[in-house]
């Protein structure tokens, strides 16, 4: 029998227990000596002696609803709420058999037939909910778990008592069972490598929503026999794929939950996961959206090209809904955009915030609408074109990060086209625009012609709105005339057959220029002007 255990990412579901084994581990604090490697986690058996004591104390602070109701209970007495209203709440927490078959609360309901001073009833039963949940705990645990599994051992609707015990006994003692022992072994379809247990399978005990009844449901087999065989150890983890899942309570909905496949590590499965059930469900934002964003923002190694295109969101109900697989594909030429030097250009517009109107509460982060216009195909074009039209209207101050937009957006053409090798030449040819709208800017102020550089802006942008290069090309012409400058030959890149550039970079980068600070003071702050 193998004493050191490894166990490799799979199915979506399996993941899911792995993540979930893991978090019961770390809950009781006992994660240290599990060694996490790319693909797959190890373990010595030992740490599985007790493993029931470790599993059961995750999921009471899962199960425990009584807390809740006991809170509940204190706050319809604090907010002085109606008699009637108190009443009702204690009749719709009290019906069930649990509830009812307990001595103490059975006592307190008959007083609910005798006295209608529903006050002190709720007040007896805030003191004694907590001794009820100790009292059934197990039980409770159960009917959670069932809301996951369904059929074998403590899962089946009959059994009422030494769940703990029964847990221990059919999943975790054959885990130290010698298995070579046995005459006709069939090996476990998960793993590949370990004796699968006699007429254990992939079923609705392994995970009720999958609808596999081995049992039930033969003809979905070859010669009507089942052969999803599993070992005691894949059967143990999907156990845990409840423990992996996040729940959506944060965001209005107690019945369904929420998880996160990659095709990458543990560690990565693990961390966003994590992230979710402990960050983004919690601050109420769209989870999906939130997911995205936090993966393109902290996935900046070169797997994240393939880790972002293989993206699965596993959505389900434990009550009566079907459960719902969303597959959510970022193209490679944006996860691109957050691979390497591209990085910086994001990390550039962090903590830049915009309003469309005075008036609004909340600002815009510029970062997160940046990255949503990328997920949504829209060009970044037209929310820098709003933002510098408020920027002259003094709605907002003057930034030299918008021009990572302008970046952002002319990486994401050239990638989209694969032609890779023209980067670092439009990069040079968009800085070498940038630095000619500051020079322009210095020009103007030193002329005394400073308030003329608004109103040319604005006509320069109206242009580009519209994508009209004409009238663009001859606001530009006239502004160097005016000036008795040339007009270098980077301003007419796009006349060129093997341009790099198309107008809408070119004028938004000599615009960012144009109405941006000095560059000194952009290159102070981090900007790159080696370029």
């Amino acid at each position: 029998m193998e004493e050191t255990i490894e166990i490799y990412l799979g199915d979506w579901l399996y993941n899911a227990g792995i993540v979930g084994f893991l978090k019961i581990f770390e809950f009781n604090n006992s994660s240290s000596d599990i060694i996490r490697g790319d693909n797959f986690i190890s373990f010595n058996r030992d740490m599985l002696a007790d493993f029931q004591e470790k599993y059961f104390s995750f999921v009471y602070q899962k199960a425990n609803t009584i807390k809740d109701k006991a809170e509940k209970l204190k706050n319809l007495l604090s907010s002085e709420a109606t008699t009637e209203k108190i009443k009702e709440y204690i009749k719709s927490i009290t019906i069930s058999k649990t509830m009812k078959n307990d001595a103490v609360i059975s006592e307190i309901l008959i007083e609910t037939k005798k006295s209608k001073d529903w006050r002190g009833i709720a007040n007896k039963l805030i003191e004694a909910l907590p001794s009820h949940w100790d009292r059934n705990k197990d039980l409770y645990s159960k009917y959670y778990l069932q809301g996951f599994y369904e059929g074998k051992s403590i899962f089946n609707a009959n059994v009422k008592s030494k769940i703990k015990e029964l847990f221990h006994r059919d999943f975790i003692k054959p885990l130290f069972s010698d298995d070579k022992q046995k005459k006709k072994v069939h090996y476990c379809k998960v793993c590949n490598k370990r004796i699968a247990q006699k007429d254990t399978f992939f079923d609705e005990g392994a995970f009720k929503l999958t609808g596999a009844s081995a049992n039930e449901f033969k003809n979905f087999y070859w010669n009507l026999i089942p052969n999803t065989h599993l070992c005691s150890l894949c059967e143990l983890i999907y156990l845990c794929s409840f423990a992996g899942f996040s729940n959506l309570r944060a965001i209005g909905d107690y019945r369904r939950y929420l998880f996160v496949n990659l095709d990458t590590a543990v560690d990565d499965i693990y961390k966003i996961n994590n992230a979710v059930e402990n960050f983004i469900l919690p601050s109420r934002k769209n989870p999906y959206k939130a997911i995205i964003h936090n993966m393109l923002l902290n996935f900046q190694q070169k797997r994240s090209r393939w880790s972002l295109g293989n993206i699965l969101f596993v959505e389900f109900a434990t009550e009566s809904e079907p459960y719902r697989i969303q597959h959510f594909h970022v193209p490679a030429y944006i996860a691109k955009l957050f691979e390497g030097d591209n990085y910086k250009d994001f990390e550039q517009l962090d903590g830049f915030y915009y309003k469309e109107r005075k008036e609004d509460k909340e600002s815009i982060n510029v970062l997160q609408k940046t990255i949503d216009c990328l997920l949504g195909g829209i060009s970044l074009y037209g929310f820098l074109n709003k933002i510098m039209r408020d920027m002259i209207s003094g709605k907002h101050n003057r930034s030299n990060g918008l021009f990572n937009m302008v970046k952002i957006q002319k990486s994401l053409d050239i990638y989209k086209i694969r032609r890779d090798d023209m980067k670092e030449k439009a990069t040079k040819k968009l800085w070498s625009l940038y630095y000619e709208g500051q020079d322009i800017s210095k020009e103007l102020k030193r002329t005394g012609a400073e308030n003329k550089i608004d109103s040319i802006a604005y006509k320069m942008l109206s242009s580009l709105r519209v994508r009209d290069s004409k009238s663009f090309y001859d606001t530009m012409l006239r502004l160097y005339m005016n000036l008795g400058r040339k007009v270098p030959a980077t301003l007419l890149e796009t006349f060129s057959p093997d341009s790099v550039l198309d107008p809408e970079a070119l004028g938004y980068a000599f615009l960012t220029g144009l109405l941006g600070k000095e560059y000194s003071e952009h290159t102070e702050k981090g900007g790159n002007s080696n370029e």
